[in-house]
């Protein structure tokens, strides 16, 4: 569970739900709005953590597991 950063929302995962969403749910008066499906991410390779997170514009943040093969390497840009 995560809160957006006005606190008007918080946000949260169902691990009971198979196929796994994050909600966005307003204070307020409790109004659900689905922010990440995972279904159509499973299609990709690799598996998805349903950890999340929040950055700053409360966009979510996932976690995506890969190979550790799968992986030659990283370069960061300046």
């Amino acid at each position: 569970m995560a809160w957006s950063r006005d606190s008007r929302y918080v946000y949260s995962n169902n691990p009971q739900e198979e196929r796994g969403v994050i909600l966005r749910i307003r204070v307020s008066d409790g109004k659900r709005e689905t922010v990440v499906d995972f279904a159509p991410l499973r299609r990709l390779h690799g598996t998805v953590n349903r950890w999340f997170n929040l950055a700053p514009d409360d966009s979510p943040i996932l976690i995506r597991s890969f190979d550790d093969d799968a992986i030659f390497a990283v370069h960061w840009a300046d």
